[in-house]
């Protein structure tokens, strides 16, 4: 949660000065990792978060596999797409 608090204040703070296009910010207070924000002024949604994972990591793929095939997960949206609904499985990483 600390993470994201940081994350918050340092957007209230800084986003506006914030020029358009990709950035890599380091150092930002109570963050302890680099940062990739990219700032698009003429989206409704302008400005995205990116962590890269160190390199390195070629047991990612699997592992993000292995989480999203869950029976729970998938579970939870069988009934809604028993009914014709559109499902979507929204994936949170939480630092």
């Amino acid at each position: 949660m600390a993470i994201r608090r940081a994350v918050k204040a340092w957007i209230i703070k800084e986003a506006n000065q914030l020029a358009d296009g990709k950035q890599i910010l380091e150092n930002i207070s109570d963050i302890p990792f680099g940062i990739i924000v990219e700032k698009l002024s003429n989206c409704d949604q302008g400005i995205y978060f990116e962590r890269r994972l160190p390199g390195n990591n070629d047991s990612l793929p699997s592992r993000i596999y292995e989480h999203l095939t869950r029976k729970e997960k998938i579970a939870k949206l069988v009934p809604y797409k028993k009914d014709g609904f559109t499902t979507v499985l929204l994936v949170k990483a939480i630092l």
